[in-house]
């Protein structure tokens, strides 16, 4: 994996090795979204790419610490669907995610705490 994943060009499928194909014309939106930003430089990823792939569940070992780091710099860091939405989404990730990443929960804790969040 990229020493920072934020700055690189590399993809999700260059970095996890498993490409989803090109997205399909019949697909929902949200299919169609998630399968083109897997092939979508990880340096060009904005809150909304990071909410909506987070929200899916998908690649949150690499996309979770893009997200906290852009929440550390805004809190409220807005996708499609207003400020702070990022931080609902990186919230909502299950608890088997945070249990064997004691430092993300960390970090995670300390934006909630810094945003007076009841996120």
């Amino acid at each position: 994996m990229a020493d920072n994943p934020a700055n690189s060009a590399l993809t999700l499928t260059d970095l996890e090795g498993d490409d989803w194909g090109d997205p399909p014309v019949d697909g929902t939106y949200l299919v169609r979204t998630c399968t083109a930003l897997r092939r979508m430089p990880l340096r060009d990823f904005e809150p909304e790419d990071l909410r909506i792939m987070i929200g899916q569940g998908i690649s949150l070992p690499i996309l979770v610490p893009m997200a906290l780091t852009v929440l550390a710099d805004d809190p409220s860091a807005a996708g499609d669907f207003g400020p702070g939405d990022l931080l609902r989404a990186v919230c909502a990730v299950p608890e088997s995610y945070w249990a064997g990443r004691p430092e993300e929960a960390a970090r995670l804790a300390q934006i909630r705490e810094a945003a007076g969040a009841g996120h």
